[in-house]
């Protein structure tokens, strides 16, 4: 498993998005750092799983604000990519209620692996039709 962080490569040129993205990062960084100190499941702090969801909540609705208002052909396809995110961290929540140790583990490498690979190949998706209504 490994670190990531964040870089210009994943900048989509929405500051509001990327902003969003960038807190993703920290919120992993937390993860990997529980995770390097051992933490088992019962000390993973009990904010970070329900900030998580909450805070992909926000960012997904705000990426499909968007999709929704300039019409973005690839919609229906992205925002299934966030229902599946969502179900995955539901299962991993689950796991931890359920005395999961590894959770700090599988969450850490879940989020990192969805999150380079949704930035860098769904998300980039959408920067031409956010460009063509002036977003970026």
């Amino acid at each position: 498993m490994y670190m990531i962080t964040w870089s210009g490569l994943y900048s989509v040129g929405v500051e509001e998005i990327d902003e969003q993205h960038k807190h993703f990062f920290a919120l992993i960084g937390e993860l990997f750092h529980a995770n390097d100190s051992k933490e088992t499941a019962e000390t993973l702090p009990p904010y970070l799983l329900k900030e998580l969801a909450a805070y992909a909540e926000y960012h997904f609705a705000t990426e499909e604000k968007y999709f929704d208002l300039y019409h973005y052909e690839h919609a229906d396809e992205h925002k299934s990519e966030h229902q599946r995110f969502k179900v995955r961290v539901a299962e991993l929540s689950a796991h931890h209620d359920s005395g999961g140790a590894d959770t700090i583990a599988l969450l850490a490498e879940f989020m990192g692996d969805w999150l380079a690979n949704h930035i860098a190949q769904s998300d980039k998706k959408y920067v031409q039709c956010f460009k063509e209504h002036g977003l970026v």
